[in-house]
């Protein structure tokens, strides 16, 4: 498996913004290593600086009054719904926190130099129903919580650098769209594009590739060019794609008048010879560079990444990767985590999918909303496939249809998505309305996107009114044995398999059975209300599914419910969690998480559990059980063996005709962990993995003693090596999790610990929120100390814009305090962006300057930055030494240049380039 290192990190970043500045205009050969012309596109992430008013202001976008109200300072991604309170009379989907109306409100500068250009404004996702002002000027609204959107604000802007643009956002999160927590904010990104009149659209490519095979592949490239101008203009569009190490493998050109305020969808095709195939080890992407030209000037550039992969389903065989059986290993997660809610920065999208990838799961379902961009990227970088979910209610036509246009056009480039679901568990499943509104919504899919199959997420038969006809693959929430009527019912039908699978609730750390209880009526309820089960049921659901999914070639595999636990849906207060995950909410892994390592990995494992501190019941039988991947394992207590046992056999394969006669160990619902009855003694337990009889690994549990100290560690080096974890970068966006874990004076855990811990950093970071995994925890998430549940506890800490020292100290009442040091790094340069400022006169030799602004990834400026800058100029003008070239060393990111005018008015372009970096250019008209 390819490791995700710092530098793919970085590449995920850049690749994903779509900023293509160039570097000076050269020649390029094929087979050389490319670098795109630079043009008047520049993206720039819009996160950090705003300010934010809780609650709804009458008229709030015609007065100036609102300004002495307490606006609060904030920086994007944010939410303010997991702030609290909690409270038992709100909704128990949402966690029982509060879903309100709120305002945002930002100061953008334009700089001179973007006078003649367009300016959009795109929302990676807001949740919900926002509408947008600028300048006090009505832009729009959108509903759609999930969806991303973008703005044309060209004509409500104002140019100059002393020239502030009010952005105004109000928005109502008040009208819940799923049965889940989902939080109330500009939860995503925020980014302003600004391009040439004429102009790829945002969006607008799509990149496919409809014949693979060992020796050659073709690409098609559907690409629309707005034109903007009131005149026609004759522009060609270059593609050029290039390999993993920027290698030119190919390239199409296509030429095209586009008449004035109108657009045109190219059409090209190019050949790449001996494809690289993208898969789950060697998730391998190529990149299209796009120029679109003007009269031989380039005016715009994109940049798309993709890879070539095949996808099939069978009716009788499953899921094929290139060609390849693959079973898919799934899970379904939302898109919160502790102390954050849904305000996710990046490195948590990579966390996530990182720890699963590290289980063995290959398949990742976005229940049930389409999925984050950034989440996608890094599917796409680490090999993990996607399922891809629009809506989940399936309304009407009329809200069903722009979502899937939207997000098929959002998503389609991306190798790692193989479904698009167009609904999870609707009431109209299996009725005529239905069926009428998935046959057009699969209609539309196919005419966006030919190359992918359509789903949905079954909970009722769907075998009524056309209903499983209306999709391309049929998939079932927890029903086999729906799937397995259908299967015989309907054998053309493709079976995904189980969406959903095993939703049993259990508390990470915790192996007997909880009730919590509704104080109305002060009675216990079943599993959606008042119920948790214990750790072992959690773990017997999750085998159980899991062997039958195994036993169905026909089905192409699962997902289970959950991967990662997730606010809200605890269904009775106090929980604010249901608490299925195989991570809890901070990621910390609950022991079927392991079911899953010892399923799906190679390298040797065990596992064991539960704890062995069981204080007061000496000699009673404690349940032990064990994962592993070996061939047998062998239990000690106390250095005294308790018995050898051989691994489990595997399922019989499913028939039709059914299985009564097959040997009980090969059921369905034999157990697949290890099991024994030990009676409790304080001491060890450990348990060997042999494989060939050898010991092959080990572990050992110990009888923790007496609390003692805090021991501090990054959370994901519990998945991946130190080493392979992504630097930190110092940027004000960045994050590390620290895992806080109460131990004795040994070093083991204490299983039952529940210290408050108080967590201060000193340097170079700031705690954005803490948590401890606990689902029935009403503590506050945006705080700097947390009880610990079970032993643990976690600080999210972030990064300033200064590089440096984050020094984290972790203190408890009557425990020695915990102490580590994390450094973050400089963000990389990544490109040049070129602003033009005010024009000074004088009545001989008019001068003008420019600034070259050396910018990261986000399109924010490196404040360390030393680059030598190469500025040229193109028109009447020249520099101060009267060259056309000029070489200046940026101080602080930033580099000036000064020039005069040959004529008294003119127009002239300054491209700036620094090595290694993306180039950017501007025009300015000098009167």
């Amino acid at each position: 498996m390819k490791i995700f290192c710092a530098f793919d990190l970085c590449c995920c970043l850049f690749f994903s913004l779509g900023i293509i500045l160039g570097t000076l205009d050269f020649t390029f050969a094929k087979g050389s290593k490319y670098f795109p012309p630079a043009s008047d596109r520049v993206k720039m992430n819009i996160d950090l600086d705003w300010k934010f008013l809780r609650g709804d202001v009458s008229g709030e976008e015609e007065t100036h009054q609102v300004n002495e109200l307490p606006w609060q300072k904030v920086n994007l991604p944010h939410e303010w719904s997991i702030e609290g309170p909690y409270l038992q009379q709100q909704n128990t989907t949402q966690g029982f926190m509060p879903q309100e109306i709120g305002w945002y409100r930002k100061q953008i500068y334009l700089p001179q130099g973007y006078e003649d250009r367009k300016i959009f404004i795109i929302f990676d996702g807001v949740y919900r129903s926002s509408d947008v002002w600028m300048n006090y000027a009505y832009l729009g609204h959108h509903e759609s919580g999930y969806t991303s959107f973008i703005i044309d604000m060209t004509d409500y802007v104002r140019i100059g650098n002393r020239t502030p643009n009010g952005l105004r956002v109000r928005v109502d999160a008040r009208r819940h769209e799923e049965d889940m927590y989902e939080g109330c904010g500009i939860y995503r990104h925020v980014w302003l594009l600004i391009t040439n009149k004429l102009h790829i659209k945002y969006w607008g490519t799509f990149v496919s590739t409809p014949h693979i095979s060992d020796s050659n592949a073709s690409v098609s490239i559907k690409t629309r060019v707005m034109n903007e101008y009131p005149v026609a203009k004759t522009c060609k569009l270059t593609s050029r794609i290039v390999d993993a190490q920027g290698i030119i493998v190919a390239e199409a050109v296509s030429q095209r008048v586009i008449p004035g305020e109108s657009e045109f969808e190219f059409t090209q095709s190019a050949e790449i010879k001996q494809p690289h195939l993208w898969n789950l080890d060697d998730p391998y992407l190529y990149r299209i560079f796009q120029t679109l030209e003007d009269q031989e000037a380039v005016v715009d550039s994109d940049e798309i990444s993709f890879g070539i992969r095949t996808i099939q389903f069978d009716a009788n065989k499953g899921f094929f990767l290139n060609g390849k059986h693959v079973k898919l290993k799934g899970f379904n997660a939302h898109y919160d985590f502790a102390g954050l809610g849904t305000a996710l920065p990046d490195r948590i999208h990579w966390n996530a999918m990182m720890a699963m990838k590290q289980a063995g799961f290959n398949f990742y379902r976005s229940s049930h909303n389409p999925a984050t961009p950034e989440r996608l990227d890094v599917c796409d970088r680490i090999g993990m496939l996607v399922w891809d979910e629009i809506e989940r209610k399936l309304e009407s036509p009329e809200i069903e249809l722009p979502l899937v246009e939207e997000t098929i056009t959002q998503h389609r480039n991306h190798p790692s998505i193989i479904l698009w679901s167009l609904e999870n568990e609707s009431p109209l499943e299996g009725t005529t309305f239905g069926t009428r509104i998935l046959k057009a919504a699969t209609e539309l899919a196919h005419k966006l996107d030919p190359t992918r199959p359509t789903t949905f997420a079954a909970s009722m038969p769907v075998d009524k009114k056309g209903y499983g006809d209306a999709v391309d693959v049929v998939s079932y929430n927890y029903h086999w044995e729906r799937s397995d009527k259908d299967h015989l019912a309907n054998p053309h039908w493709k079976i995904g398999g189980l969406s959903e699978y095993s939703a049993a609730r259990a508390r990470r750390g915790v192996y007997g059975i909880e009730h919590f209880r509704r104080a109305e009526n002060d009675s216990y309820f079943d599993l959606y209300n008042g119920m948790v089960q214990n750790m072992y049921e959690l773990c017997t659901r999750v085998e159980q599914y899991w062997r039958r999914i195994k036993a169905r070639e026909y089905m192409a595999g699962g997902c289970l419910w959950s991967g990662i636990d997730a606010w809200g849906e605890g269904n009775v207060w106090p929980l604010v969690s249901r608490g299925d995950g195989a991570l809890d909410l901070c990621f910390f892994p609950k022991d079927a998480y392991y079911y899953f390592v010892s399923q799906w990995t190679e390298a040797p494992m065990v596992h064991l559990f539960p704890h062995w501190n069981w204080e007061g019941r000496e000699g009673e039988q404690i349940d032990v059980w064990c994962y592993s991947n070996c061939e047998q394992v062998e239990l000690f207590l106390n250095g005294r063996s308790r018995g050898s046992l051989a691994h489990h056999a595997e399922p019989a394969a499913w028939r039709p005709e059914g299985n009564n006669d097959i040997a009980p160990e090969k059921s369905e619902t034999a157990p697949e962990h290890f099991a024994w009855k030990v009676p409790y003694e304080p001491g060890s337990l450990r348990v060997v993995g042999m494989r060939d009889g050898r010991v092959r690994c080990q572990t050992e549990i110990h009888t923790a003693g007496k609390p003692d100290r805090i021991e501090l560690t990054r959370m994901m080096a519990q998945y991946v090596p130190e080493d392979q974890i992504p630097p930190l970068v110092a940027d004000g966006r960045d994050i590390v999790v620290i895992k806080a874990a109460v131990v004795d004076e040994l070093g083991n855990l204490v299983p039952d610990a529940d210290h408050l811990i108080r967590f201060d950093i000193a340097g170079e970071g700031q705690i954005i929120g803490v948590g401890n995994g606990d689902i029935a925890s009403h503590e506050a998430n945006k705080a700097s100390s947390r009880k610990a549940y079970n032993g643990l506890a976690a600080a999210i800490i972030q990064t300033t814009p200064m590089p440096g020292n984050i020094q984290v100290k972790a203190d408890a009442s009557g425990l020695k305090s915990g102490k580590m040091t994390i450094q973050s790094f400089a963000p990389k340069p990544a490109q040049v962006v070129v602003v033009g400022k005010r024009t000074t006169h004088s009545d001989k030799e008019p001068t003008s300057s420019v600034t070259a602004e050396i910018r990261d990834a986000f399109g924010t400026v490196v404040p360390f930055a030393e680059n030598s800058v190469t500025f040229e100029i193109k028109g009447a003008a020249s520099f101060s030494d009267g060259n056309k070239v000029l070489v200046v060393k940026a101080s602080a990111g930033i580099a000036s240049a000064e020039f005069k005018s040959l004529e008294q008015a003119y127009q002239v372009t300054v491209v700036a380039h620094s090595e290694g970096l993306f180039s950017g250019k501007v025009t300015l008209l000098v009167k």
